[in-house]
């Protein structure tokens, strides 16, 4: 059984599209939708926005948002408030932080996975 997330990053629609005949240096701020095509070298923030990493594109930074999909390469740690998802030929090597992880087959991964829980909602006490 190969495992399939039902949705593919090309049927999202975006506001702001970084080409893949587009490279960036530095870091870069969003706050609502991006989908990157090209490459970075910088970091990628952004309080509770929604990011696409495609098949073509290279990230080497760090990424915090509120909802990453990768099916390109990522080098650097992801952190998202809400999920990660990682698409069939995607590669990232660096560590995941995040409520909802989901990854296809045929994807490559090296680091560490950390799926975490609200815990004032879930109700556990500390101490």
């Amino acid at each position: 059984m190969v495992l399939k997330i039902p949705y593919s990053i090309d049927d999202f629609i975006v506001k702001t599209w970084c080409k893949k005949d587009v490279y960036l240096k530095g870091d870069l701020h969003f706050s609502t939708s991006l989908r990157i095509d090209g490459n970075l070298d910088g970091n990628v923030y952004s309080d509770n926005g929604f990011l696409i990493v495609s098949h073509t594109s290279t990230v080497r930074g760090d990424i915090k948002a509120g909802v990453i999909m990768i099916a390109g390469k990522v080098f650097g740690n992801i952190s998202a408030s809400k999920k990660v998802e990682l698409f069939s030929g995607a590669e990232v090597i660096g560590s995941i932080k995040a409520p909802v992880f989901r990854m296809e087959d045929n994807v490559k991964f090296e680091g560490e996975c950390d799926t975490f829980e609200d815990y004032e909602e879930v109700g556990v006490k500390h101490g």
